[in-house]
């Protein structure tokens, strides 16, 4: 109702308001999903390798395989576990990721993909 009443003021006409609403639980849904992967991912641990990627510069791009926006790194959870997994190569430059770098891996169906967590800590300011 909130939405119909917000679209009627302007020179729009909203003949199935629905459709809003469906786009805002689906909206909704993936925020929700990806909360749970940034704050409480299935296992967290330190990256141990990386596949064919050079440690001076970033070149994750051009090391991820033809047709894949991903590579797999190796990493070793909290538990002594080592899981391959699965990460975007833009995470890698972008979160400034490399050997030792703490991340969550997350189960999605048959893959395991990684990514950079953030941790809720105490620290005094100033």
């Amino acid at each position: 109702m909130i939405i119909h009443t917000l679209l009627s003021n302007s020179n729009t006409t909203v003949d199935q308001p629905w459709i809003y609403i469906i786009l805002l639980l689906v909206g909704g849904v993936l925020f929700l999903i990806q909360f749970k992967i940034m704050f409480f991912p299935t296992w967290k641990g330190r990256i141990i390798e990386f596949e064919d990627l050079s440690a001076d510069n970033c070149t994750s791009c051009r090391s991820a395989k033809k047709g894949r926006t991903s590579m797999e790194i190796k990493v070793k959870t909290d538990d002594g576990e080592i899981i391959t997994a699965e990460i975007s190569a833009c995470t890698i430059c972008l979160n400034k990721l490399m050997i030792g770098s703490r991340v969550g891996v997350t189960q999605m169906g048959s893959r395991k993909v990684a990514s950079s967590i953030i941790q809720l800590t105490r620290g005094s300011a100033g």
